[in-house]
């Protein structure tokens, strides 16, 4: 399927479009500003590269004491 996602950065188009296409094709909008609120539930594996994600998965990035 394919997908389309609108929203006020590339990033968050981006992965707004690949929702929309598991989603089983179509559009999803991001209101503008709302892309943090968007993407902060989206794990950091989505982004392909496991050495970054193995670095920002660290309590010292997460804010865990």
């Amino acid at each position: 399927m394919v997908g389309v996602g609108v929203a006020d950065g590339a990033f968050a188009a981006e992965r707004a479009a690949r929702r929309a296409a598991a989603a089983g094709g179509g559009w999803l909008v991001i209101d503008a500003g709302a892309s943090p609120e968007f993407l902060a539930p989206i794990s950091v594996r989505s982004l392909g590269i496991p050495e970054l994600a193995d670095v920002l998965e660290r309590p010292a990035c997460t804010g865990a004491r």
